[in-house]
């Protein structure tokens, strides 16, 4: 028998502060967040969440990323 997890929330924390850029776009809901060190961004898996995220020109922008899933 086959198991298959579903991811069901998705989650972002910022690292650092980005002082110029690096923002994450949510494409369909029209919004940028800008980067600041420590804050937790958490949103469904799903296509209405499309996101993308803004170079930063002049800096690195570190993030630790990863998923809900349902077993």
């Amino acid at each position: 028998m086959s198991k298959t997890n579903a991811r069901v929330l998705a989650f972002m924390t910022y690292l650092n502060d980005v002082k110029e850029g690096g923002e994450t776009q949510f494409l369909l809901q029209k919004t940028a967040i800008v980067p600041k060190k420590g804050l937790t961004l958490i949103w469904p898996s799903e296509w209405t969440h499309m996101h993308r995220g803004v170079p930063a020109p002049n800096e690195e922008k570190y993030i630790a990323t990863g998923w809900f899933e349902l077993a």
